[in-house]
């Protein structure tokens, strides 16, 4: 009885023991499987989310071509109040300027509004999305690099114009994205240009009539002085 207690045993023993083998020998065919779907997936997401930041760059593309008279005419009354640098480098009108440095000359500079422009654009997704706010930030920062345009900061100590690393740009588009939330609304991208354009063809004669008023004080100085004489 005992030798047949222990055969039975043994017999149970070797059952269990070949059925975790064959669910070992499973799990290892089925490991690959689920390996090679998974990157499949991901192949699929990946090619899917370039195809929506290649239709938003276009969209983008298509809006900013429309304006570059306008632009242009914007960054030649604008490039005389920026600053080259010891090498004679400036930020041209598709560059971002970043930094407090040049804060009021960065409120009027083309690349500027189209930047905050697309940031307008964008801000609905960007706030609606959980995890995925990095993807529209990348978008807004593609639309600027793709354009042919950068992001650049003044260095006061170097006195040079540094352009931003792509983590860099990346966190000043982030940030940007949460202070437009906080600002008001702007006027659409062709009114505020129109509008630039006014506000700085109104200091420009303000200007004018500053100058015009002092060369007759220094007349008139001159003349009385002339007199007294």
């Amino acid at each position: 009885a005992h030798e047949s207690s222990s055969s039975s045993s043994s017999s149970s023993s070797d059952d269990d023991s070949s059925d975790s083998t064959t669910t070992t020998a499973t799990t290892d065919q089925q490991q690959p499987q689920r390996q090679q779907k998974k990157y499949q997936q991901r192949q699929q997401q990946q090619q899917q989310q370039q195809q929506r930041n290649q239709s938003h760059l276009a969209i983008s593309s298509t809006i900013f071509k429309s304006y570059p008279p306008r632009m242009e005419e914007l960054a030649k009354k604008t490039a005389r109040l920026v600053t080259n640098d010891k090498n004679g480098m400036k930020p041209t009108w598709r560059d971002v300027i970043c930094g407090r440095t040049h804060m009021p000359i960065s409120a009027t500079w083309p690349a500027n509004l189209f930047f905050h422009h697309l940031l307008q654009v964008h801000q609905k997704q960007y706030d609606a999305s959980q995890h995925k706010k990095k993807q529209f930030a990348v978008i807004v920062r593609d639309n600027i690099l793709v354009l042919g345009g950068t992001f650049l900061e003044w260095d006061k100590h170097m006195k040079c114009w540094n352009e931003l690393e792509d983590k860099r740009s990346l966190q000043k588009t982030t940030q940007a994205f949460r202070d437009t939330r906080k600002s008001p609304k702007r006027l659409p991208l062709d009114k505020l240009i129109v509008k630039k354009l006014q506000d700085l063809q109104t200091d420009d004669e303000e200007g004018n009539d500053n100058d015009d008023n002092d060369n007759e004080s220094a007349a008139s100085h001159g003349s009385s002085s002339a007199g007294s004489a």
